[in-house]
């Protein structure tokens, strides 16, 4: 998605740290914990794997794609891990063998809108279009969550996407792996510096080529996993 890095920058700063799901509109969900609630850096891995279980709910978006896809569910199955892809409509309709294959494996998968569309700039009538057509695609693989490319969203998509039947969530860790600067090192970085207890993290397994974030990600699983953190589908989707 290196396209669309300066949209997304603009709008992960005024929208990147929310979860909005009804009735706590724009508020992180009750049950995650704040930063303060993560164990000291100075606890060796062993003491950090014994402390209370901590939870990181990593998400994909822009998929699913014949060429990235596959990659990173392999390595998501060598560590146990269990995701969120947030797929467009028109993905899913190309891919449904990786569609079976990511929720088979235990995952989740969620809306994107058909076509990686700005919500904000649609008429009602077309947002929900965009929203619909993609829940029919993934059929009897959708779920109730849906993520706004870009994370562009305002008072009347929230509500037309309520309208529909889905909740907006969008991420609280956005690991930026959609600039054309990034690196897997600094992908890898920006993470395990930032990461907490509930992070939403933001990655993307469709788009331009993935090879930074799937190098970052072979080295965030095993590292995370030495720290204590289990990998889960996102809750109440």
């Amino acid at each position: 998605m290196r396209r669309i890095a300066v949209m997304l920058s603009t709008m992960s700063l005024a929208c990147g740290v929310a979860f909005v799901a009804p009735p706590a509109q724009g508020a992180p969900s009750s049950s995650v914990p704040s930063r303060s609630a993560t164990a000291s850096t100075s606890s060796t891995p062993s003491q950090s794997a014994q402390a209370t279980r901590r939870t990181v709910y990593l998400t994909f978006d822009d998929g699913p794609s014949g060429t990235w896809t596959p990659r990173y569910l392999d390595l998501l199955e060598k560590y146990d891990a269990k995701a969120t892809f947030f797929t467009t409509g028109q993905n899913v309709k190309a891919q449904p063998r990786i569609v079976a294959r990511i929720h088979g494996a235990g995952h989740l998968l969620a809306n994107h809108t058909w076509s990686h569309a700005n919500l904000t700039k649609l008429s009602k009538a077309k947002a929900k279009s965009q929203l619909t057509r993609t829940q029919s695609a993934l059929g009897r693989y959708r779920s109730a969550c849906m993520r706004p490319p870009y994370g562009a969203t305002n008072t009347s998509v929230r509500r037309w996407t309520k309208e529909v039947g889905l909740k907006t969530v969008l991420w609280d860790l956005d690991t930026r792996d959609w600039e054309n600067s990034q690196t897997s090192t600094g992908i890898y970085n920006r993470v395990i510096r930032n990461v907490h207890h509930g992070s939403r993290v933001l990655m993307h397994d469709g788009g331009d080529s993935q090879s930074d974030s799937l190098a970052a990600l072979k080295r965030i699983l095993p590292k995370l996993k030495s720290m204590g953190y289990t990998f889960e589908v996102l809750p109440n989707c």
